[in-house]
């Protein structure tokens, strides 16, 4: 048999698990102080960093109660990481994670995933849309997933978290 020589580019590294993912986030808690404002959820300030989103999910612990309740989760930008409370997202696609059809039934306990959302469509078709499924942190203009949460009465009630699976695919 004839061989040639060979350049071995093989990654003995990455035949063990490792701590860059794919691993799941946990927001804060989304509650009826949420109402009417962008609740930001994650935020990636990392600049350069790659994070690819394998699925979103919001977990309602308690149902929410007063009124009609909606929510999405969407993709925003803050001019720093430093930004908080009283502060301003600017709002890249409201509904962009988790849509409002995807989030309906949040008047029980129930765990909701992304199918409807332009994240879900691409979880769905398998493939990766830039700012849906594929972001890039920046120390500046830093990209954001924040939750909307409305009523056409005060929230008396109501509990969840959003949580992403998420890989850090490394820096550009």
């Amino acid at each position: 048999m004839a061989t040639t020589e060979i350049l071995d580019l093989r990654r003995t590294d990455e035949r063990s698990s490792t701590p860059n993912g794919p691993f799941w986030i946990t927001s804060g808690e989304v509650n009826s102080d949420a109402d009417d404002l962008g609740a930001v959820l994650f935020s990636f300030p990392k600049a350069n960093t790659r994070y690819l989103i394998h699925q979103a999910v919001a977990d309602v612990t308690e149902a929410f109660v007063g009124g009609t309740v909606a929510c999405t989760v969407g993709i925003g930008t803050l001019a720093t990481d430093a930004v908080t409370t009283g502060g301003d997202v600017t709002i890249v696609d409201v509904d962009d994670t988790l849509d409002a059809t995807d989030l309906s039934t949040m008047a029980a306990i129930a765990v909701l995933f992304a199918t409807s959302s332009d994240l879900g469509a691409a979880i769905v078709a398998n493939t990766g849309v830039a700012g849906t499924s594929y972001i890039v942190g920046a120390a500046a203009t830093v990209p954001c997933i924040y939750a909307k949460l409305t009523s056409d009465a005060a929230i008396t009630a109501g509990k969840m978290r959003v949580k992403l699976l998420v890989t850090e695919l490394g820096d550009i």
